[in-house]
């Protein structure tokens, strides 16, 4: 069983599309070899932790106390906690949170959904600033990858991407919320995919990713 870790943040869709065709999948061979087994948030009202209950899945509220903690701090607990769970692989999805060198080095095996191409966009707002920049005429391309999570934020490893053609398609009359709709329908099969992919390399490597 390939055993899955995944962190939100908030409403938890994307986790929700991952539940629909994991954990409770049964046409899938591959889902079947697959499983979340935990939620953590780092948010109390994150409703994709009601998500992860109401399909039994075990879940983690951690939240940030700035106030009270330091950054360093909250990371030491999170790699602490994360140590306790028994997992192949943490999946950030919607993760609202940048994770430490020290946690990286204690937990590498981590990815990230992001709403950019490779070598464009990083950080917040990511399917915003490409809409924007293809009407300022600064990229033809938007899309989504998935990318193993190192220090340097959204510029991991590409394990897996989408690239959505702007230029000269239906996107150059398109609204902004429609562009929004599309990418965030492209995400959620695209880490399904990254997530098979690594559940092959899994079984075919002796168990390494």
């Amino acid at each position: 069983m390939f055993k899955i870790l995944v962190l939100i943040s908030g409403n938890g869709t994307t986790l929700q599309h991952l539940i629909d065709n994991i954990n409770n999948s049964s046409n899938n061979s591959i889902s079947n070899n697959i499983k979340i087994v935990g939620v953590i948030s780092n948010k109390e009202d994150a409703f994709g932790l009601t998500r992860a209950k109401d399909n039994n899945i075990s879940t983690y509220c951690f939240p940030f106390k700035k106030n009270q903690q330091s950054r360093e701090s909250y990371d030491t607990q999170l790699t602490n906690l994360i140590s306790n769970i028994d997992y192949d692989l943490i999946v950030c999805a919607g993760w609202m949170h940048i994770l430490n060198s020290q946690f990286l080095t204690k937990h590498p095996k981590i990815i990230n959904i992001h709403p950019a191409l490779p070598n464009s966009y990083k950080g917040m707002y990511c399917i915003k600033k490409t809409f924007e920049g293809f009407k300022k005429g600064e990229v033809e391309q938007g899309g989504v990858m998935v990318h193993w999570v190192i220090p340097d934020v959204d510029a991991g490893e590409v394990i897996s991407q989408y690239i959505v053609q702007l230029k000269g398609t239906l996107f150059e009359s398109a609204t902004y919320e429609y562009y929004e709709q599309e990418i965030k329908k492209i995400e959620k099969n695209v880490l399904l995919n990254a997530i098979h992919s690594l559940h092959d390399r899994h079984q075919k490597n002796n168990k390494q990713i």
